[in-house]
């Protein structure tokens, strides 16, 4: 069975910032450990998102962004359901770890990510305003557990985070590479370490 078709704008990583340190002023947030202030960043946090299930188009409801997230991934609407109606976002992303991946989610998870925010900012414009105003100031999810948005190893060092692909157009949100100062690889060697990184199913990414 095909995986639905997808309407999102693609949506590429900016160019990495590469950082010895965490800034003074970074805003830094990892689900409920983040302080209180800033715990709705977390796909877990911040509630509920309502926009088109990708499989029959009908809005429907998402209990987090990391349900929604996880439900993008899937092939079957079946699977979908199973991880939307899931009781908590953690069980959420277990399910959505164990799914058949749409063949195109490396180069569509972003555009998703992006496409639940804007839904969820939409329903949520105090929120939004906050995110606004934070200005060019570093955002930051200090998850150990995480390849992809996180910035830190399992043991706690802060880990190099590149980005997937140079982003073509608009103005980009600064994000962080933690990490020696090296000189960075060509978008197409990054491409190509990012797929080779990015496990088939599972993460949050």
């Amino acid at each position: 069975m095909p995986a639905p078709e997808l309407s999102f704008e693609p949506f590429d990583a900016p160019p990495a910032v590469e950082l010895d340190a965490l800034p003074e002023d970074a805003v830094v947030f990892y689900g409920r450990r983040s302080a209180p202030e800033w715990a709705w960043l977390s796909n877990f946090e911040g509630g509920p998102v309502k926009m088109p299930d990708p499989h029959t188009g009908r809005t429907t409801t998402y209990p987090s962004k990391e349900h929604a997230l996880m439900a993008h991934k899937t092939v079957t609407h079946d699977e979908h359901e199973s991880i939307r109606t899931a009781k908590e976002p953690k069980t959420a992303k277990a399910r959505g770890r164990k799914v058949q991946l749409r063949p195109d989610w490396d180069e569509v998870k972003l555009g998703v990510m992006v496409e639940i925010l804007r839904h969820w900012y939409a329903a949520n414009p105090d929120y939004a305003a906050r995110l606004v105003a934070t200005g060019d100031v570093l955002i930051l999810e200090d998850s150990p557990t995480d390849a992809i948005w996180g910035i830190r190893t399992r043991d706690g060092a802060l880990r190099r985070h590149q980005p997937s692909r140079p982003r073509p157009h608009g103005r980009p949100r600064r994000t962080a590479s933690i990490g020696p100062r090296t000189r960075s690889p060509t978008p197409r060697r990054t491409r190509r370490t990012r797929a080779a990184r990015t496990p088939r199913a599972g993460g949050r990414g």
